[in-house]
């Protein structure tokens, strides 16, 4: 995964988008204006339930001005739109949660706005993420069984860093290559103990990270195999090319760790080698 603390805003800077819903021209903006000390009072607990991530948050306090609130960010205006449209259009090349290679411009309200909507445009809040860890992150934040937020918000914490990937082919008991099986081992650096490795194995469990790796790594292996099929460049050179690109963008970038357990595989080395041009 990326680091993405860098993106972490300043309590100063919180109010920027409540402060354009207040100055818009929207049928609610009378509303947004009388709520906003409250908002802005809920802003100045943000950073505290995040930090306290084994504690449950309160129930909110604004939670029956839902409509009113999520309207300025499902209905938003100009000003709004385009301040979101540029978070959702940031150059990332991996998702922040799960590291799968990819822009991932669906936004995730990491404290979902369905249970405490006064985060709905907080900036801090919203996170870069792909579809299939939308589809299981959704609107679930806190564990009542372990105690503790099911996940690791990117702009808070480089724990995700620590993870790394080590795919492994195995050509061993297939008749034809590309019915390799593929393994994968999560591997958490050996630096991070205790509580901080319990909520990364959380983290991962709980978005079946290894499940949809191992999906990507079918398609990405399947893909080789067919443009080396077409003898029209030198695929093993090729690979070794585009490890050293994912490698400047992460250490653990699924592609540069799918294209090395590859080579390592003398089966599909020799396939590929057979196959240049």
């Amino acid at each position: 995964m990326i680091d993405l603390t860098k993106n972490k805003l300043s309590i100063a800077q919180y109010d920027d988008l409540l402060n354009l819903a207040i100055l818009s021209n929207k049928k609610n903006t009378g509303k947004i204006k009388r709520l906003s000390p409250f908002i802005k009072n809920a802003y100045s607990d943000y950073d505290k339930i995040i930090n306290h991530y084994h504690q449950e948050p309160t129930p909110s306090r604004l939670i029956k001005h839902k409509n009113t609130i999520e309207e300025f960010y499902t209905l938003p205006p100009v000003s709004i739109e385009k301040e979101l449209s540029k978070i959702r259009k940031r150059k990332l090349s991996q998702c922040p949660f799960c590291g799968r290679p990819c822009k991932p411009r669906i936004l995730d309200h990491f404290i979902p706005k369905s249970h405490w909507p006064e985060f709905s445009i907080l900036r801090n809040n919203l996170v870069n993420q792909c579809s299939s860890c939308s589809s299981k992150k959704w609107n679930h934040y806190y564990c009542n069984t372990d105690k503790k937020a099911k996940f690791i918000h990117p702009y808070y914490s480089s724990l995700l860093k620590k993870v790394n990937f080590k795919f492994h082919f195995d050509t061993s008991s297939c008749s034809n290559i590309i019915g390799a099986t593929i393994d994968l081992k999560i591997i958490i650096s050996r630096s991070v103990c205790g509580r901080s490795r319990r909520r990364i194995r959380k983290h991962l469990d709980e978005l079946d990270i290894n499940k949809y790796a191992l999906e990507y790594a079918k398609d990405k292996y399947e893909d080789i195999l067919e443009d080396a099929s077409y003898q029209e460049v030198d695929m093993v050179d090729r690979l070794k090319g585009d490890i050293k690109i994912a490698n400047r963008k992460s250490t653990n970038h699924w592609d540069g760790r799918i294209f090395e357990a590859m080579l390592a595989n003398a089966d599909i080395k020799a396939y590929l080698d057979q196959n240049k041009p």
